[in-house]
């Protein structure tokens, strides 16, 4: 051992006792007894003293002791200690004392004598302890301990404590919200927690025991007054010196009323989102303030095509139309929201594919809890189809009364021409009510047309079928393609097949046996137009023709509609040829749609 004092003035047992010094982990110094006018000298201190005061082997040895104290250390302390060791008796201590690096440790201390062989007083041997944390561990716990106290006396929640399995209540301050405990009580749960909740409070428990953490839980209890509540719970536990659960510290708050309201808020929210998941023709949806899109239902998708992935985070400018875009619509809906809490949105709008969709709606402002918008709600019904369908109606409406002026104005015109021929006499009447039934007959195509489409064909049947001529099979040939008429061109095409039909059956080649009615049509392409063009052939005429074909090539009411009224009407080209060997009438329409057109097109 580096020692220096002069170890052979001391006892066989000192020597020893230093071996084993060198290899304590106590904290120990030794020094010489006070002879030096200034005190003791240091002579020895082990390694676990060096450690503990950072100061290196041999730094102190030869200086007293005071190199450790501050100048805050208790001069009565000092002067006790002096008369403890003067008598030669041990003195137990605690001083904070100074590291080499300046900084500050609380120690205790015991001081005992060293004795030589003559029994005389040749050393003190100070064994030391850094107190430092374990005091500041029991301040802290008085602390603690006196902000608890503070807190149960100012708290208006459930105070308890709980042994350290929980198997015991040991006490239970219930501030009128649960019963009060008299005595400890071990069937604690069965008294309080909801028999539904118990399990989940028992895994809580065990958790909270398995990791020496907090125990924290929402679950339902039973009231002072019998009466179902909500607790939120938390407790803590205390510790020993080994780190052994003594009891739980924990306090239980009332929170019925929250937790009520969040389960009325939550069955809104459930109802809100069954209607709005279930609503296919409504598109129900947000955006935040700048209108960007921040939810979208699955009505919205339905609505509108997009997806939720594809569209939330864009802005909701993609469903308004070009025109309405190119004048700021959502900006100024966003405007009128914000200055009058709605704004109407009726109007088109536009689908992921590109297609239209009519929206009834209207849009809200949402607010925080400060009051400030925080974006938009969006609510609006697909009426699509009942747009077209009051579109459809006006168009009709309006087709309907343009109809019935100008079938006014055919009746009169039919009238005013048949008087012509006739004069008023019952040829006038036979004549007039044939050709009110063609006018009959195609206002009866016309009212289907919506759902079923006029075509050539059906046109040149309904007038051949009228007369009975379509089962002359031999003497009568219809052929042409399935070309679609204008509703427009419909009601003076067919007064128009009715006169060359009734004149074939009185005069031409369905009045006799060798006569042929040829009737064909074929459609074409003329400048982007789509056109059909219809031959009417009569054959079987060779003999001089009798009156009524003169007068007809000279002039009447057929060849008029046909060669004055298509033209004007229609713009339509005619051509009509009356001679040997008979009749030969072209009349060329346009026409709205057909196979080839489409195909040409």
């Amino acid at each position: 051992m580096n020692l220096t004092f002069d170890a052979r003035h001391a006892s066989p047992e000192f020597v020893i006792l230093l071996s084993a010094l060198e290899a304590s982990g106590e904290a120990i110094l030794i020094t010489s007894v006070e002879r030096d006018p200034l005190g003791p000298r240091i002579e020895y201190y082990n390694p676990a003293f060096a450690r503990m005061t950072g100061y290196d082997r041999q730094e102190m040895i030869g200086q007293t002791p005071r190199i450790l104290q501050g100048p805050r250390t208790e001069r009565d302390l000092l002067d006790r200690m002096r008369a403890s060791l003067a008598s030669g008796e041990p003195f137990q201590g605690e001083a904070v004392n100074y590291r080499k690096d300046g900084s500050t440790y609380l120690v205790e201390w015991l001081v005992t004598p060293i004795r030589d062989g003559g029994g005389r007083i040749s050393h003190w041997v100070s064994t030391q302890r850094d107190v430092t944390a374990r005091r500041e561990a029991e301040v802290a716990m008085r602390d603690s301990e006196a902000r608890f106290r503070a807190f149960v006396t100012a708290s208006s929640d459930v105070i308890y404590r709980m042994s350290p399995d929980w198997s015991e209540l040991r006490q239970l301050d219930g501030r009128a919200f649960l019963a009060d405990t008299a005595q400890p009580t071990a069937g604690w749960t069965a008294h309080y927690i909801h028999p539904d909740d118990q399990l989940d409070v028992r895994l809580a428990i065990r958790n909270a025991i398995r990791t020496k953490g907090l125990f924290e839980l929402e679950h339902r209890v039973r009231r002072v007054d019998g009466t179902l509540g909500w607790t939120l719970s938390r407790a803590v536990p205390v510790l020993d010196e080994a780190g052994e659960i003594t009891e739980w510290l924990g306090s239980a708050k009332d929170v019925t009323d929250r937790r009520c309201a969040e389960d009325h808020l939550r069955e809104s929210e459930e109802r809100y989102r069954a209607i709005v998941e279930n609503a296919r023709d409504y598109a129900i949806f947000t955006t935040d303030p700048e209108g960007r899109i921040t939810t979208w239902p699955p009505g919205a998708e339905q609505v509108f095509g997009w997806t939720s992935r594809d569209i939330v985070g864009q802005p909701v400018d993609l469903t308004y139309l070009p025109e309405d875009l190119a004048e700021a619509v959502p900006m100024v809906e966003r405007q009128v929201a914000r200055d009058t809490g709605q704004a109407l949105n009726v109007r088109w709008h536009l689908r992921e594919d590109g297609t239209r969709v009519f929206i009834e709606g209207v849009m809200r402002p949402l607010l925080d809890q400060e009051g400030a918008i925080s974006g938009y709600l969006k609510v609006g019904q697909d009426v699509t189809e009942k747009r077209q369908t009051a579109d459809r109606m006006s168009v009709m409406v309006g087709e309907l009364q343009h109809r019935t002026r100008n079938l006014i104005a055919v009746v009169s015109s039919i009238a005013r021409e048949t008087m012509e021929d006739t004069g008023p006499t019952e040829a006038f009447r036979a004549e007039f009510n044939d050709r009110l039934a063609a006018l009959s007959r195609v206002q009866g195509l016309l009212s289907r047309s919506e759902v079923e489409p006029i075509t050539m064909g059906a046109l040149v049947r309904l007038e051949l079928d009228a007369l009975g001529a379509s089962t002359a099979v031999d003497r009568v040939s219809v052929t042409g393609p399935d070309v679609v008429l204008k509703p427009s061109t419909v009601q003076t095409l067919a007064l128009a097949l009715h006169e060359l039909a009734t004149n074939a059956r009185k005069h031409g080649a369905l009045s006799h046996d060798r006569g042929h009615l040829s009737v064909t049509w074929r459609e074409r392409m003329e400048d982007g137009e789509c056109r059909v063009a219809l031959e009417w052939t009569e054959t079987g005429l060779e003999t001089v023709m009798d009156r009524p074909f003169s007068e007809a090539e000279s002039g009447g009411y057929g060849r008029e509609l046909i060669e004055q009224a298509l033209p004007h009407t229609l713009d339509a080209r005619t051509s009509y040829v009356l001679r040997p060997p008979g009749v030969y009438c072209t009349i060329d329409v346009q026409a709205r749609s057909g196979p080839q057109c489409e195909d040409k097109t």
